[in-house]
């Protein structure tokens, strides 16, 4: 009916007395003013484990050029490639945080019209937006939106929750669901991280535990079957905050057939150990130096407990007045106090450790209040160790591919690595990547 009536007498309505209104007659709905859009068009499997994911800008709706297009977005498998039109520039490629944006200054797209060829290359097919900015030349925002992601098509790794069991231990649960899934899965392969020295994992049908970091559930007799969920896989960590860089769900083969991330709970504010840097005293001698700092945390801070890798068979560690100094273990070190505590707000310097080496590592570390009762954890940057290509804390045998990659195509190592640094690939220190660094590579994987 394209009349409307006026409501009855008594209708008054957010203040207005509509029965001093005129009657409505011959009225149509009334919708939005249409809005230009940066619309998902397709993704496309490229094989090899890369898929493109193609977008199109229409201006249809708009009143103004754009000029501009930024979008935050969420990437599951560690890296991404962003291309642009023909007068369009992507500067820069990838930022962290996460967003990209498209930006030209001689080739809009004009009201009325639509640009293809905006794409993203990257390492997963489920990549999705949290949202788009639309600006004009002058970077003014003149429309917002989202863009629709492919949801993901294939079985996930999910996890399900987090219980603390007491004395620093805590367990994470999963389930392997399969209800999206096309093949039977043989194998969850699960690259994490985890901030304090030790990890056990549980499954329901057999499991081994790489050191890399990297966990592998595996069955050949109790195949996940599709339309199916499992639960039972479980990890025991001495950390909350575990959180893992993506999954590969493989078949009977070991073939890869999907890759996903888990979400894992963010780690609280609290204390931290900060490195203020690394100075060689003498040939062979380089003092690391930390403060530690109580600005964020909600008690004082009376014991550190840290376990860390040291690669040259020695070290020495200091600490501020009032603190000790105990070694637990082979590699498990305490700084402690028992009159000079890091109070709330506060931040204490002159802690140290002196080494025969520039790039040792932790493996988290734990911060006690009191009586030594855990308060809070958390890890500390070093800088990184020669042949860590893959950007674990560690080199080892996990960072092989990545070697190979820095030596054969320097230009596809930082899409695939996005966060590392390809010069520490110059494990003979001659200032080049080159194939000279192999033989270097091989004697720090061997410890040599």
């Amino acid at each position: 009916n394209d009349t409307v009536n006026s409501p009855p007498d008594d209708w008054v309505w957010n203040g207005v007395d509509w029965q001093a209104q005129a009657t409505v007659q011959n009225s149509s709905c009334v919708t939005p003013a249409p809005q230009p859009e940066f619309v998902h068009v397709a993704c496309e499997d490229e094989g090899g484990g890369i898929y493109r994911h193609d977008y199109k800008l229409t201006n249809y709706g708009g009143s103004v050029v754009l000029y501009n297009v930024d979008t935050d977005y969420e990437y599951r498998y560690g890296w991404i490639e962003v291309i642009s039109p023909t007068g369009w520039q992507h500067d820069p490629v990838f930022m962290p945080g996460p967003m990209s944006r498209w930006v030209t200054t001689s080739s809009g797209c004009d009201v009325g019209s639509e640009m293809l060829g905006f794409s993203i290359r990257a390492g997963t097919p489920d990549l999705y937006w949290g949202g788009v900015y639309l600006t004009d030349v002058n970077d003014v925002v003149v429309a917002e939106g989202i863009t629709q992601w492919p949801a993901p098509t294939g079985p996930l790794f999910i996890h399900t929750g987090t219980d603390d069991l007491g004395n620093g231990t805590y367990r994470h649960d999963y389930k392997l669901s399969n209800l999206a899934g096309d093949v039977e899965l043989h194998d969850v392969d699960v690259d994490y991280e985890y901030r304090y020295g030790w990890i056990e994992v549980d499954s329901p049908n057999g499991t081994t535990f790489y050191h890399g970091p990297m966990s592998r559930w595996f069955t050949d007799q109790a195949s996940w079957k599709t339309g199916t969920e499992y639960g039972g896989f479980s990890i025991y960590a001495g950390t909350p905050d575990v959180y893992y860089g993506g999954a590969y769900l493989t078949d009977l083969d070991h073939a890869v057939v999907a890759q996903c991330n888990t979400l894992w709970p963010e780690a609280d504010p609290g204390p931290v150990l900060r490195y203020d840097g690394c100075v060689e005293e003498s040939p062979g001698v380089w003092l690391h130096n930390y403060t530690l700092s109580n600005t964020e945390g909600a008690e004082p801070v009376y014991d550190i407990d840290c376990e860390i890798d040291y690669r040259n068979a020695w070290f020495e560690v200091g600490a501020p007045n009032g603190w000790a100094v105990q070694y637990i273990g082979v590699t498990t070190l305490l700084w402690q106090t028992d009159d000079a505590p890091c109070n709330v707000g506060a931040e204490l310097g002159g802690f140290y450790i002196r080494a025969g080496t520039p790039e040792l590592t932790w493996g988290g570390l734990m911060f006690t209040g009191d009586g030594h009762v855990e308060i809070a954890q958390g890890t500390t940057s070093w800088p990184r160790p020669l042949g860590d290509m893959d950007c674990d804390g560690r080199a080892d045998v996990f960072d092989i591919g990545a070697f190979v990659l820095a030596l054969t195509n320097a230009q596809d190592y930082p899409i695939q690595y996005p966060d590392c640094d390809i010069n520490l690939a110059d494990c003979n220190m001659d200032g080049a990547v080159d194939i000279f660094d192999i033989d270097a590579f091989v004697a720090v994987l061997v410890g040599d």
